[in-house]
């Protein structure tokens, strides 16, 4: 009987930990979806210029 009991609960927290886990992903990838559609995110500027130092 406590054998039982100790399968169950452990396959209802393996359920649980899927779901928030899935959760999570969705999240991630529309975090993703949203920075994709962002022409303003990771505007660094212009490149440096390449060649010599700054004439100081």
């Amino acid at each position: 009987m406590v054998a039982a009991v100790a399968v169950v609960a452990s396959l209802v927290c393996l359920l649980l930990s899927t779901l928030y886990y899935i959760r999570e992903v969705m999240v991630s990838l529309s975090s993703v979806h949203d920075e994709a559609r962002d022409p303003l995110f990771m505007d660094l500027g212009s490149p440096p210029e390449a060649g010599g130092r700054d004439a100081l």
